[in-house]
């Protein structure tokens, strides 16, 4: 995917404000020495704490493992130029 369509998709997803008027992001906390993040966009909210096992992050993604179980999620995250 080029660097210009990620971009769209990334602000189409991020760009904006909740029903409650929470802008939507990436947050990350520390609590009781855990660290936790919370993503909040278009499609609505996820969180959940660190570590993040791969089997947790295709769970919360809803990616079957059965289909794609060397499915990567943190590839995704990068960013190519």
């Amino acid at each position: 995917m080029p660097f210009d369509n990620k971009r769209r998709l990334l602000q189409a997803v991020f760009d904006g404000k909740d029903a409650e008027g929470k802008r939507y992001g990436v947050y990350v906390s520390k609590i009781d020495g855990e660290f936790r993040f919370r993503i909040n966009g278009a499609f609505g909210e996820i969180s959940h704490k660190f570590p993040i096992s791969k089997k947790k992050a295709q769970d919360i993604l809803g990616i079957e493992r059965e289909y794609d179980p060397d499915f990567d999620p943190w590839r995704l995250l990068l960013v190519e130029k």
